[in-house]
């Protein structure tokens, strides 16, 4: 009888799972059903649900799934709770990363966020390879150079690739030329940020970066005037050479300008206050559905039926548009699937995240920076939606869960 090695296949398992996670859709999929099948297959489900109870992070990760699985049970639109459902597999993850046969340590770590920076570093080739027009990839362009996921969703890759760059350079922990290493990554990443459209990972690395800061210096005059310093010189760089980050600047003046003088929502900034609006008015008139949501699949259905409503007649908002599209939030779309009670649960695991005690000072500052690049992008996208960013939170939910 052959013996599987298990501890071998986690090992490669991850470090490839790492790689790929900007990289390969297919990859993912295969991956996210691989693991599950071995995690199955190794058996030993009293000591590994044992671990899981006892562990802050998880335990909080594992309510969360939970109740939004529960919540299917009361959706009408049941391929939508489904699809939700299925995507969910993800979070699984860091059941198993936690509760493998690996031995967690230091080395392994950075060895996993070393091959998920080598991921982004072959994406970032092919980004700048579209830019300067030497190849063409997919749906890339050289004004918006995504290679493998949409701009917005890869502007959270960015935003926290940088973050995560800048941390390392700024710290005392690796030698100097390491360090020069790190901030010329640091330089191409924050570049390939500004050429991208999407202004989730731009909004959310302001925050990064004042609390990376704070995590180095405390609330300290050196931390906020190195904030303010590095804030205006990366930002107003990317104005003066990106045209599309200037593009997009401008849109959001005249968006926000239409929106306050004309009362007008049918722009990109105005669909999303019309999705605050509906959800608050939604809420508001049902006490069930505020604790406990419409549904896993329900959040379209929800927004149809609220615009049947006569208070939308005179608005100017986009009626087609609205109930076709998730509500590009992710706390809202928490609130309408699955309540209050599911959206304290999603913020009880980034508090997890951040209370946790870790085995090293560099592992903690990375886990708040990625709390905050992801939790402030989430206000502008559902990422829990999206397969790529969703990956992305569970793997290093996975980490943290150490």
């Amino acid at each position: 009888m052959i013996k599987i090695n298990y501890q071998k296949i986690y090992y490669y398992s991850f470090l490839i799972f790492a790689f790929i996670l900007p990289l390969s859709r297919a990859g993912l999929t295969f991956f996210s059903i691989f693991l599950l099948l071995v995690w199955f297959l190794e058996g030993n489900f009293r000591e590994k649900i044992q671990k899981i109870t006892t562990n802050r992070l998880l335990f909080s990760l594992f309510l969360f799934i939970l109740w939004s699985y529960l919540s299917a049970l009361w959706s009408e639109d049941i391929n939508n709770a489904l699809e939700k459902v299925g995507k969910y597999r993800y979070l699984f993850i860091p059941f198993i990363f936690y509760t493998s046969s690996l031995d967690l340590n230091k080395k392994y770590i950075n060895r996993l966020i070393d091959f998920f920076l080598a991921g982004m570093f072959v994406s970032e080739i092919i980004a700048y390879g579209v830019f300067f027009k030497i190849w063409k990839f997919k749906h890339a362009t050289p004004l918006d150079p995504s290679p493998f996921m949409i701009h917005m969703d890869y502007s959270v890759f960015l935003a926290f690739t940088s973050i995560l760059l800048f941390n390392r350079f700024i710290s005392k922990e690796y030698p100097f030329y390491k360090r020069t290493i790190y901030f010329l990554f640091f330089l191409t990443v924050t570049g390939n940020l500004f050429l991208q459209g999407g202004r989730t990972g731009q909004v959310a690395y302001i925050f990064a970066i004042i609390v990376m800061f704070i995590l180095h210096y405390k609330i300290s005059l050196k931390s906020i005037f190195s904030s303010l310093v590095s804030l205006v010189l990366i930002f107003s760089i990317g104005y003066y050479f990106s045209k599309t980050f200037q593009t997009r600047i401008n849109a959001a003046k005249n968006n926000i300008n239409r929106i306050y003088y004309k009362k007008d929502f049918r722009n990109n900034l105005g669909k999303r206050a019309s999705y605050w609006i509906l959800t608050y008015n939604i809420l508001s008139n049902d006490t069930k559905a505020l604790f406990f949501g419409k549904g896993l699949g329900d959040y379209k259905l929800a927004i149809a039926d609220e615009l049947k409503n006569n208070r939308y007649k005179k608005m100017k908002i986009d009626k087609k548009y609205l109930p076709k599209h998730h509500p590009h939030n992710q706390y809202l779309a928490i609130l309408l699937q699955s309540g209050i009670i599911g959206l304290i649960l999603f913020i009880c695991i980034a508090i997890s995240i951040i209370k946790k005690s870790y085995p090293w000072e560099e592992l903690r500052k990375i886990a708040i920076l990625f709390v905050v690049v992801f939790y402030i992008g989430c206000l502008a996208e559902p990422l829990l939606f999206k397969q790529f960013t969703l990956a992305l939170y569970s793997f290093f939910v996975g980490i943290f869960s150490l």
